[in-house]
């Protein structure tokens, strides 16, 4: 794989169907997956992993996943500096997508960072006026 691309499988575990009789993955562990996805395939574009978070996660649901292996898809579509658009397929294991998700991931920028040596730490930012 490239990098800003990953590609992996996910054995259904039966314990995150939902409650009683019907054998289907909950919505809420699919879009789990998602957001876990993006978060790798962005350890594979930075030779050190920043500080990020999630700021926007949206899955679109077409199938049910009731079992078996599930294939899960993650590109980088956009990169700038302040974070990454990565869309995420997620397929049945008879190759019918189950759902796509879009992650928006912001890269944290520290606000005070901490001065060099021979740095004034007044200038920094983080000392007292």
């Amino acid at each position: 794989m490239e990098p800003g691309e990953l590609w992996l499988e996910w054995v259904v575990d039966p314990d995150f169907f939902l409650g009683g009789d019907v054998p289907v993955l909950f919505g809420g562990y699919t879009a789990a997956l998602i957001d876990q996805a993006a978060a790798v395939v962005l350890s594979t574009v930075f030779d050190e992993m920043p500080a990020w978070t999630t700021s926007d996660l949206r899955v679109s649901y077409f199938r049910p996943i009731t079992g078996g292996v599930v294939s899960i898809n993650a590109r980088v579509v956009h990169q700038n500096r302040a974070g990454l658009h990565v869309e995420v397929i997620v397929e049945r294991d008879d190759g019918k997508m189950a759902a796509k998700g879009t992650v928006v991931q912001n890269i944290i920028q520290p606000r005070n960072p901490r001065p060099g040596p021979g740095a004034d730490p007044a200038r920094a930012g983080g000392g007292a006026p």
